[in-house]
């Protein structure tokens, strides 16, 4: 897969990480964020992170 997204609030963001994590099962993700302000793409990227974590922990990924 070369390009996909994810969206809106962090529940949306969830779910379609998920998706895609448990389809693909990829070594690793790139994240980028066409944002801007640098404090919001900051932001962007922490819910990310955040989002990652949980996808990895509970798919036992890490």
């Amino acid at each position: 897969m070369l390009s996909c997204s994810a969206t809106r609030s962090p529940e949306s963001i969830r779910a379609r990480l998920a998706e895609i994590v448990d389809r693909y099962r990829p070594d690793e993700l790139m994240v980028n964020g066409m944002i801007h302000d640098n404090a919001v793409r900051v932001r962007s990227f922490e819910i990310a992170s955040g989002v990652l974590k949980e996808i990895c922990t509970s798919e036992s990924l890490l």
